[in-house]
């Protein structure tokens, strides 16, 4: 999956822009079988079903992921 450049983070209020130091969270969430994924780096979703439709967020650190994921399960609860 390419990613675009400068990466910035998806949490809700932030844009901080990715430097070569940082450590950031990539989260990825799978509209096919409701799934989250989140890893220190990339997951590789190339083995995917057609029915399954990935979509990546990009997290600076711990607050931005957690609030990140919880968005995401408000969608699949609601």
């Amino acid at each position: 999956m390419s990613r675009p450049s400068p990466i910035v983070c998806d949490g809700p209020g932030c844009a901080k822009h990715k430097l070569q130091s940082n450590h950031w969270w990539t989260i990825q969430t799978c509209s096919g079988n409701a799934s989250i994924l989140m890893t220190a780096g990339t997951i590789d979703t190339s083995q995917a079903t057609p029915e399954d439709q990935w979509k990546a967020f990009d997290a600076c650190g711990q607050d931005c992921a957690l609030k990140i994921i919880s968005e995401q399960m408000g969608k699949v609860t609601s």
